[in-house]
Formats: structure tokens, C-alpha cells, sequence
């Protein structure tokens, strides 16, 4: 019997990995025929092995969310089936890489329609999902823009925003984290001219 169960094992299992929003993605993998005791999960880094004694999930279940993965690491899965103390061989290996942020390196005063806006350089739409701008230590948030699957940062200067110098930094946000603040910019907020006075005039 234990021989059988051991063939029976040796039958592969297909993993596939769905990236979902917010920094998850989850793994699903097909279910083994007869039905086993169940299934054990092992992660590692791409660079690598596998370590078989610590799996990062073992149950009956046929998907896992992994927990905790670092933006610009890739990571690599496989799942063993077990049951009355055989294990199966390695599944179809399956790998991903959580998408940093990405760098704010460039940031313009652009103006358009008599607004000044901030633009940050486009960066690929995987990379941001959002902006934070800290002018003068205050932090606001603020839309990506995305044309072309490129993300950048258009951002209008609040008209309560006073008159001379600032400080600007803007970093990238997705659901995997924060990207690294960009270098301080700096830039003047002119205002019209004073007039100077006022005349009467009559026909």
C-alpha cells in the first residue's frame, strides 16, 4: 500500500501564481487524484534552494497568499503532495518578482492654462499606483497619471500654496510599499504683481 501511495505521488501538480491588487498575489495549484493526505508549500529566494524540512504552508487547502515578500526580490514556489508518509515529487516551479516602487529622478515646474503643476519623470505602470509630495514637510497624496502604461506624477500647486521659495520631495507608493523620496527640488511660487496705485478718469 505504501508503494502504491508513493506512485500515485510521483504524479505532478500544476501551480499557477494571480497577481491581485494591493500587494498580493496568490498561489493555486491542481488537486491530486486520489485525493492526499495533503500538500506542502516551499518558498525560496531566486538565488537560492529550496529548504524540503520547513514548508511555508502545509494542509489540505489548493491556494496560499504569501505573506511578507520584499519589493525587488523575486521569489520562487513549489508544492509536494504527501500522504501516509510519501511525499511527491517538486511541482512545476513558479516565480515572481513584487514590483518596487521605483525612483522619482527627474521633477519639473510646468505651467499650463495659468497653473503651475509638478512633473515627475514616467516611470513603467507597474511601479506606482500613487504619489506622496511633501512640500515643506507637509505630506499629501496625489494621483498617478498613466498614459501609454507609464505612470507619472501631474500635480497642481494649491492656490493656498504662498508666494517664494519651497521645498519639494515626491516619492512612488504601490501596494507593495514605498519607494525611496526623490532628491529635495526646489522652486518659487510667483504671484502677481502689486499695483502700484489707481486713477480716476472721466470722459
Amino acid at each position: 500500500m505504501m508503494r502504491i501511495a508513493a506512485v500515485i505521488l510521483t504524479c505532478l501538480i500544476f501551480v499557477a501564481v494571480a497577481v491581485a491588487g494591493s500587494g498580493k498575489i496568490t498561489l493555486e495549484w491542481d488537486p491530486v487524484t486520489p485525493v492526499p493526505e495533503g500538500y506542502r508549500l516551499f518558498q525560496r529566494l531566486v538565488d537560492n534552494q529550496y529548504d524540503y524540512q520547513r514548508p511555508v504552508y502545509q494542509g489540505r487547502g489548493l491556494e496560499y497568499t504569501p505573506q511578507g515578500l520584499t519589493p525587488g526580490k523575486k521569489y520562487c514556489w513549489v508544492v509536494r503532495a504527501y500522504d501516509h508518509g510519501c511525499e511527491s515529487d517538486d511541482s512545476n516551479e513558479v516565480c515572481f518578482r513584487p514590483p518596487a516602487a521605483g525612483e522619482v529622478s527627474e521633477i519639473k515646474l510646468q505651467r499650463e492654462d495659468r497653473k503651475m503643476y509638478l512633473v515627475t519623470n514616467p516611470m513603467p505602470g507597474d511601479q506606482a499606483d500613487y504619489y506622496e509630495v511633501e512640500i515643506d514637510g507637509q505630506v499629501t497624496r496625489a494621483d498617478a497619471e498613466k498614459a501609454n502604461d507609464q505612470v507619472r506624477l501631474h500635480y497642481e500647486l494649491p492656490q493656498s500654496l504662498a508666494g517664494g521659495k519651497h521645498t519639494v520631495r515626491i516619492r512612488a507608493v504601490n501596494g507593495w510599499g514605498e519607494g525611496p523620496w526623490s532628491a529635495p527640488f526646489g522652486f518659487t511660487k510667483q504671484l502677481p504683481g502689486q499695483v502700484s496705485g489707481v486713477g480716476l478718469s472721466a470722459d
